[in-house]
């Protein structure tokens, strides 16, 4: 709970629009397909894997598993810069 809580302050910081969950995931929305495809593919270079939700229908949304304080840390520091390109 500690961690999503951390990870929904920040997306709210940076006006990411996302799905609330009470399981170990958050959805994100994008405007389009092509801007989730982009946001999940920056992360799959820098070796985070996330769920481009294309096969369920929802094309504009990409789902992240939260994770520890550790994986985390990584992931809200690439979130911050990989946004400044999406």
């Amino acid at each position: 709970k500690n961690q999503m809580d951390r990870f929904e302050k920040v997306l709210k910081s940076l006006k990411i629009p996302y799905i609330p969950s009470s399981t170990n995931f958050v959805t994100l929305k994008f405007n389009n397909e092509k801007e989730a495809k982009v946001f999940s593919d920056k992360f799959l270079n820098n070796g985070v894997i996330l769920r481009h939700l294309s096969a369920f229908g929802l094309s504009e949304c990409v789902r992240v598993t939260i994770g520890n304080e550790s994986e985390m840390d990584y992931f809200i520091n690439k979130l911050e810069s990989i946004m400044e390109f999406v």
